[in-house]
């Protein structure tokens, strides 16, 4: 079968002819029909995650069962499914048995430390697979595993009530699914970026546009002062979360000043810089949490799936063949870059 590994560190992906694997035990052999590209898919690519090469890329994956190991219980083949990245958790640790198999230590990672999405076909775990909703098509259903789950989960987190209002702050892959997500869950959303080509587009999804969009080139107070005019009736100044999404670490002082007292910044981004700068002020003396967000767990990716096909949530999606997926890479460079990349399979 024909993949994309990464065969050395900061080069294209080479694309190769590799053995199709056997699933064993809880592992389902999927044929790949999309599989989505991620901003940690270039940091393996890169280097950064110390993987073993030669290494599949791409974590993503949505498609068909084409075989199943002897302990698959809940698929078959021909099934239209997709996947969370990860597999094979130990089951004996404290994040397992507390059902919190995505932090497990042992866990293993499609596409960061065994082979990944972007091939024709690829080992799943039955474990971190689901159904697609049949109105939900392949590309979208991949761009769901990874940050469709990393931004629903981070909503889930700030624990928030009913017409709250969430700033969306990067309205990139996870960001545009998250102004989606959060109107979806009946929140009042602001969508935050310095390019006007995504907030353009943003603005154009209907019933799950943001209440409110501006420029993060606005200073916090002009940010402050647009929120207050929105929302009159809002006692508090600034949102009662703010979603961050973006790699770079400036966004995060500002973030934390455009968030309300008492209320939380939710870090779903892998950011460009291993620190990044608080000020103390903000969470001593205005109550400003900050909470990590990650991948979210099956059971809450099948809740997101169910919301999505209920409320018609979707990436903008730009596909790729296998062999494009160095052009992809160059796409995903462009300044005006929004929405998803997916890698597409006939």
């Amino acid at each position: 079968m024909k993949a994309a590994q990464i065969v050395g560190f900061e080069t294209p992906y080479k694309i190769n002819d590799i053995p199709k694997p056997v699933p064993q035990g809880n592992q389902i052999l999927l044929r790949v029909k999309a599989a989505g590209f991620c901003h940690t898919d270039e940091a393996v690519k890169n280097g950064y995650t110390g993987a073993r090469l030669p290494l599949t890329g791409g974590h993503e994956g949505a498609g068909l069962v084409e075989a199943a190991g002897g302990d698959v219980t809940n698929f078959t083949v021909g099934d239209k499914v997709a996947a969370l990245l990860f597999r094979e958790p130990c089951e004996e640790c404290g994040e397992c048995k507390n059902n919190r198999a995505v932090f497990c230590d042992d866990v293993k990672m499609n596409g960061f430390n065994v082979d990944g999405a972007f091939a024709e076909y690829m080992i799943v775990d039955q474990r971190f697979t689901l159904h697609v909703p049949k109105n939900i098509d392949f590309a979208q259903a991949a761009a769901f595993m990874c940050s469709g789950a990393t931004v629903y989960n981070g909503l889930k987190a700030a624990k928030l009530p009913p017409k709250s209002v969430v700033g969306i702050y990067g309205i990139g892959a996870l960001g545009s699914l998250g102004v989606q997500f959060a109107k979806a869950m009946g929140y009042q959303v602001i969508a935050i970026d310095n390019r006007p080509q995504p907030l353009r587009h943003i603005r154009t999804l209907g019933s799950l546009s943001p209440d409110l969009t501006f420029s993060s080139d606005h200073t916090v107070e002009e940010g402050l002062k647009a929120i207050e005019e929105m929302f009159p009736e809002k006692i508090l100044r600034g949102v009662d979360a703010m979603l961050v999404t973006g790699p770079q670490a400036h966004e995060f002082d500002y973030a934390f000043k455009m968030t309300a007292k008492h209320g939380v910044v939710v870090v779903l981004s892998c950011c460009n810089e291993p620190m990044i700068e608080i000020d103390w002020k903000d969470i001593v003396l205005r109550d400003v949490r900050v909470i990590g967000g990650f991948c979210a767990t099956t059971e809450a990716t099948k809740e997101l799936l169910e919301l999505a096909s209920m409320k018609n949530v979707q990436s903008k999606i730009r596909t790729f063949s296998l062999n494009e997926v160095n052009d992809l890479l160059n796409a995903y460079h462009q300044p005006d870059m929004h929405g998803k990349l997916v890698v597409t399979f006939d």
